[in-house]
């Protein structure tokens, strides 16, 4: 009964430690891996990748291992391989005449009022 009784309390410890430090992402195709056609232009990122687009008429661009311009790690932008996987995009956050790109995509579910979210990225500097 006293063992019974232990393995109960272990495993509910373990529960409670796995919930604790679980995390959820709640952005669908995160790292641009999920694609609906290999990237064979520039621009084209809201015909080529799922659950991600412009909403101006920014002309962000998508990369990936199967595309032959807009392939990776080599393309017409230099050389640069993806933090993980086989896909990323491309984007100016700042240029000539205060010009900019961003990307927007829906979130999973709606953010808590008062609750800390973390967002991380991996910026490339190309000049």
């Amino acid at each position: 009964m006293l063992k019974l009784f232990f393995q109960n309390i272990i495993f509910l410890n373990c529960v409670l430690f796995f919930e604790c430090i679980h995390s959820q992402n709640l952005i669908q195709n995160p790292s641009f891996e999920a694609h609906v056609n290999c990237p064979q232009q520039i621009s084209n990122l809201n015909k080529d990748i799922t659950h991600w687009f412009t909403p101006t008429k920014g002309t962000s661009d998508y990369f990936h291992a199967c595309g032959v311009i807009m392939g990776i790690p080599s393309n017409f932008n230099g050389r640069q391989y993806a933090d993980f996987g086989k896909a990323y995009a491309g984007l100016y956050l700042y240029a000539a005449k205060d010009y900019r790109e961003y990307l927007q995509t829906e979130l999973l579910m709606e953010l808590e009022r008062d609750r800390k979210y973390r967002i991380s990225f991996k910026p490339s500097r190309k000049i």
